[in-house]
């Protein structure tokens, strides 16, 4: 149990630095920023995909309540009269109505593709040089497959929670309220599951890396808590302070950005907890194909394994660094002098020990051809 304990507070210390490492507070600013402009697009194609099962006025309907219920009955006032002025003209010319389509899809895959640039730094990746157009058309399809599985997860939970209401009142009627409490903690319990899988999906297919869904898994739960646990703590700030009242007619923008910027600090908080505890428990990570390790990330892992080769062949690397010094350094597996170079990073033309260090970033997956 106290190993336990230790490892949980080692991957919690970590995680932390981490974070903060990769400044958290700019990234979800930035993040904040684009999801304000992307949010009426996003919320048009999740109600119009809804309502072809419920009818569009419905769905808005739902959808505008459980905005209400996070963060309160003005932002939710305010999202409704963005979506209602942002609803295409029926009636306009056709090419009118294709370019708006057009532009919806645009604004609302944006902030995906800004949480997986983001995600992309907290996993020490970077999009390869030639994959062009071809990644960025996968990222918007990313973006697009999020928009229907969130759509999907939010039919669920209306239809869960309309039988649930159905049975509470029929519960209500015939054997009184006692039996109801279940009934909700098993809404609260679905509300939970559906957002820890939509938490799980976007560290899993939206950075450019290849995770085990073990990983996604612990690291969507542990997002989740977070993110009811401030969910409840925010609700009663706001219930009892008014920290937006102070600017005007922009109050309820700035309210809603704060709430964003805490949804997206917890999102990249727990990103980079998946990344330490994955680390910690030795899963397999590596970039997908169209990414690579950035350049700092193989700077510190080769810097690791030539000091890791210092501390295992002390002797014999003084040897070669005096060699090295004098311009010449004798191969004992050849017998023959080659001409060795040295940069910032280690030895780079071929010999014995360069040859050990090829061999051992190639295992970590971080090698690159010197050019």
């Amino acid at each position: 149990m106290k190993q336990f304990l230790l490892k949980c507070w080692e991957v919690i210390r970590r995680t932390f630095l981490v974070w903060f490492e990769n400044d958290p507070f700019r990234q979800s600013a930035i993040i904040s920023y684009y999801a304000i402009l992307s949010l009426p697009g996003l919320l048009i194609m999740i109600i119009w995909t809804l309502g072809q099962f419920y009818g569009e006025k419905a769905m808005q309907g739902q959808v505008v309540e459980k905005i209400q219920n996070m963060m309160g009955l003005k932002s939710a006032e305010f999202i409704e009269n963005l979506i209602q002025n942002a609803y295409l003209d029926p009636y306009s010319e056709w090419y009118v109505q294709v370019i708006g389509i057009g532009t919806l899809i645009f604004s609302a895959t944006t902030l995906f593709f800004q949480i997986q640039q983001t995600l992309n730094h907290q996993w020490n990746v970077e999009v390869k040089p030639n994959s062009g157009i071809l990644h960025l058309i996968t990222v918007r399809l990313n973006g697009m497959m999020l928009i229907l599985i969130i759509t999907l997860l939010l039919l669920i939970t209306v239809i869960s929670s309309s039988v649930l209401s159905s049975f509470k009142d029929s519960l209500e009627f015939y054997i009184g309220g006692e039996w109801t409490l279940l009934l909700n903690i098993g809404d609260i319990v679905l509300s939970f599951v559906v957002i820890c899988v939509l938490f799980s999906l976007v560290y899993k297919f939206l950075p450019d890396v290849e995770i085990p869904w073990k990983m996604v898994w612990i690291g969507g739960l542990v997002t989740t808590l977070l993110f009811n646990l401030g969910k409840y703590l925010l609700s009663y700030y706001f219930s009892v302070a008014d920290p937006s009242s102070g600017f005007g007619t922009a109050s309820i923008i700035i309210f809603i950005m704060i709430w964003i910027n805490y949804t997206t600090l917890i999102l990249l908080f727990g990103a980079t907890f998946t990344y330490v505890y994955g680390l910690e428990n030795n899963y397999k990570i590596r970039p997908n194909k169209y990414a690579q390790w950035n350049k700092d990330y193989v700077l510190r892992h080769k810097n690791a394994v030539l000091n890791k080769l210092f501390e295992d062949k002390e002797e014999e690397l003084l040897m070669l660094d005096e060699n090295i010094r004098q311009g010449v350094y004798r191969d004992p597996e050849v017998g023959e002098s080659s001409k060795t170079y040295i940069d910032e990073i280690g030895i780079k033309k071929s010999s014995s020990i360069f040859s050990t260090v090829k061999s051992k970033l190639k295992k970590l997956g971080i090698w690159r051809k010197e050019k």
